[in-house]
């Protein structure tokens, strides 16, 4: 929501006055009741003139309850009334012993009707306003000096539906002075804001909410495009809030206070905005009076991205200098920029190129055969080289300087120039070969110029010897000089001769001749290029075989594919849980997918109505039952570690069941009743056993009897699995078990370990390899 800066404090509002007691000077005859007691209409004189008061002050009698009425007042227009008082407190310690019934407040009523009750007056009628009470209380020492304190009080009601109504005092024990009563409702003035003029409006009747106003634009503005019409808010205090939107004094028109007045003769103004009209820019004609724009002068134009502002320009002259510089079958055209640029600085070059026939004297465009260094039509530097031109040829080329209005006209500026072509482009020149006593030299030549040859001229001699050189003649584009001299360089040039006369001819080549050792160790070097290529393709040939057999045995489905290159290995399925089957035989099938045939036996059925066939665990180390004959670190105490993720619970289970005295292992009704408890309660399976990561590979490895580490890093690695990287670790100067307890997990990734889980393996282990150095006392 935008408001302007200059309507940030509120407009103020327009009262309409429905009631005014002091300006009546007594004359409206409120009802009062009881009738003849309690109010009373008083007159009094106050600066020699006479004011009128309605007043009570009943204060010694207790229980009082005296009404006054006003007359039956017409709403109008009005939604929201608002009730001003003055009036005057006596204080109730100015009476004599105080009175206990005196009261210092009283209070404000009001009843809605669509007709005139008359002196019919009843109290139900009547709804509670508030009850006012006085800022100032006139005391005794004041009234003595017959100086009263005037209260004055603000009160409003809203919304009215009725088509008048009545408003009444209550005085419940006060001496009360009521001086005025004043009754209005307030309107939102008639405003002009922001080129737009907005109507008187009533005021909103609930006190939150705002009366939005739709503005009008004033003469000659309008709302400018993607703009907001002009709307205000009228507030229920009768106020303009939150003006939204403007007008613009539309073009040709400009702002003068809070009108818009047409452009003056010479001025213009081209779009609706806030801008003043600006001044006719330069070559162009006086404006009449409103102008939108100004038309350019004779000669003079406007492209259609220039702005009105801008002044007309016209076509630039033509290049100033323009020259043609052959090269062969190439041109070099240079010129210099326009003196003229006609006022404007997009300036570029277009180039035309036409050819005639010296024989015919017919001339035609040129564009298709010949190519151009950059595109010739749009140009923005001062030069450009034009090749592929036909020898004996007559070329003109145009060289024009447009820029943004030349489209406008039909007049062109530009500048010619004239070469002729005498000669062919010069032949490009390679070595193709060379030997102790030849060279091979090849060449080529512009397409379009090829018909035009009919013989090259081959020109050669020995370097450093002036007196004497061969020529040779042929029609193709290659020749091998021979009988020449080893170890001596040569002086090549090829030139074209045609039915004119000789064309251009090449620039002068150094070749030189390979010496006689040189070619023998070229053999030499060639004899075992040869050999070792052959050793490498029979080597692949034997790879390729090799894989080939492996890949057949290989019993894998396509989700058993783990990694795609050869030399990584596949990592072992620790588990395979049968419940996750719906036949145990399929679980058995995907665990031995990846043990060999061979290393897979039946070993008795168990059981006369349900036989189940029960596999030995393929690890690391072989079939469990023969691992677990490495009895010695058994009778020591050594127990399998955690598995990762295990229950805390299962695993103290599993370290009963593995108790070395057999009396004091669970038995199997036990461990039913065990497993049968934590499924009913699986919160208590949550609780996870410590994980060592440094045992969770495999048993402590030793290779003597008495805990000697392993005496070699290969035999190390091949305990843990990971022989594959043997060469790795010797070639990056970890030879030696001493080396390798040092390496941070940054040196295992450098050395070429790039699986996370051969890293992690090799990392554990390392840690407990630490551990078993340090015990033996071997130093790190």
């Amino acid at each position: 929501m935008e408001i302007a800066p200059a309507q940030q404090r509120p407009f103020l509002s327009l009262p309409v006055v429905l009631l005014d007691f002091a300006a009546a000077k007594g004359e409206l005859g409120w009802l009062t009741h009881p009738y003849g007691k309690g109010w009373d209409l008083m007159q009094n004189i106050m600066d020699d003139m006479p004011i009128y008061m309605y007043s009570v002050c009943n204060v010694v009698a207790g229980d009082q309850d005296n009404w006054l009425r006003t007359n039956w007042v017409y709403r109008g227009e009005a939604e929201r009334i608002f009730i001003e008082l003055k009036f005057t407190v006596r204080d109730c310690n100015s009476f004599p012993g105080g009175a206990s019934s005196c009261k210092e407040t009283f209070n404000l009523y009001y009843a809605e009707s669509d007709v005139d009750y008359g002196t019919n007056f009843q109290k139900r009628q009547f709804t509670k306003i508030d009850t006012i009470a006085p800022d100032e209380i006139t005391v005794s020492s004041d009234f003595e000096a017959r100086h009263v304190k005037l209260n004055v009080e603000e009160r409003s009601v809203g919304p009215l539906s009725r088509k008048g109504f009545y408003l009444a005092f209550q005085d419940i024990g006060a001496c009360v002075a009521l001086l005025s009563v004043r009754v209005y409702y307030k309107k939102c003035p008639e405003l002009l804001q922001g080129l737009a003029h907005f109507p008187e409006t009533i005021a909103g009747s609930d006190a939150p909410s705002l009366a939005t106003v739709a503005g009008t634009c004033v003469d000659h503005a309008v709302v400018p495009p993607g703009g907001e019409e002009p709307r205000m808010h009228c507030a229920v205090d009768g106020e303009w809030l939150v003006p939204i939107g403007q007008c613009l004094c539309q073009a040709g028109y400009e702002k003068v206070e809070d009108a818009c007045h047409a452009c003056s003769p010479g001025f213009f103004k081209s779009e609706a905005s806030e801008s003043p009209c600006l001044e006719c820019p330069a070559h162009t004609l006086p404006s009449p009076e409103g102008a939108t724009y100004c038309e350019c002068a004779e000669g003079y134009f406007r492209a259609t991205q220039d702005l009105l502002s801008m002044p007309c320009t016209r076509p630039p002259s033509a290049p100033h200098y323009l020259t043609a510089v052959g090269m062969g079958a190439k041109v070099e055209l240079r010129w210099t920029p326009p003196q003229d640029n006609g006022g404007r600085k997009d300036i570029i070059y277009s180039v035309t190129c036409e050819q005639c026939w010296p024989e015919s004297g017919e001339c035609g465009p040129c564009e298709a055969t010949v190519h151009y260094s950059e595109p010739p039509h749009a140009l923005t530097r001062t030069s450009v080289i034009v090749s592929d031109l036909e020898p004996h040829m007559n070329y003109t080329f145009a060289v024009e300087a447009r820029n943004g209005v030349s489209d406008l006209v039909a007049s062109r500026s530009f500048r010619t120039a004239s070469v002729s072509i005498n000669q062919t482009e010069p032949p490009k020149v390679k070595l193709e070969g060379r030997s102790t006593t030849s060279l091979s030299v090849s060449w080529s030549i512009p397409l379009p110029q090829q018909s035009r040859v009919w013989k090259y001229e081959v020109t050669y001699r020995k370097k450093g010897d002036s007196n004497s050189y061969n020529v040779r003649r042929t029609e193709g584009f290659s020749v091998t000089l021979e009988d020449l001299t080893p170890d001596t360089t040569y002086l090549v040039q090829v030139q074209a001769l045609t039915q004119e006369g000789q064309g251009a001819g090449s620039k002068v080549h150094e070749f030189q001749t390979l010496s006689m050792e040189g070619s023998g160790n070229m053999a030499v070097i060639g004899g075992v290029v040869v050999g070792v290529f052959l050793l490498l393709v029979l080597a692949g040939i034997g790879l390729f075989i090799h894989r080939r057999r492996k890949s057949m045995r290989a019993r894998q489905s396509s989700e058993d594919v783990y990694f795609s290159k050869s030399e990584q290995l596949k990592p072992l399925k620790t588990y395979v849980d049968p419940h996750t089957y719906e036949d145990p035989n399929q679980a058995v099938l995907k665990f031995t997918t990846e043990i060999h045939p061979s290393c897979v036996t039946r070993q008795k059925v168990i059981g006369a109505d349900k036989p189940m066939m029960i596999i030995a665990e393929y690890m690391e180390n072989g079939a469990l039952d023969k691992f677990l004959r490495v009895m010695k670190a058994i009778n020591e105490g050594f127990r399998l570690p955690t598995p990762m993720d295990c229950p805390s619970a299962i695993y103290q289970l599993m370290m009963q069941c593995w108790q070395q005295e057999r009396t004091r292992r669970p038995k199997f009704t036990d461990i039913v009743s065990i497993l049968d408890k934590l499924i009913r309660a699986p919160d208590s399976l949550k609780t996870l056993a410590d994980f060592d990561p440094r045992v969770s590979i495999r048993l402590p490895s030793t290779s003597g009897s008495e805990g000697v580490p392993f005496r070699t890093v290969s035999e190390w690695l091949e305990s843990i699995k990971m022989q594959q990287y043997t060469e790795h670790f010797l070639t990056a100067g970890y030879t030696a078990i001493e080396k390798v307890v040092q390496m941070t997990n940054d040196d295992i990734k450098k050395i070429g370990v790039r699986l996370p889980g051969h890293q992690k393996r090799i990392a554990y282990s390392l840690l407990g390899l630490k551990d078993q150095v340090n015990t033996v006392g071997i130093p790190i």
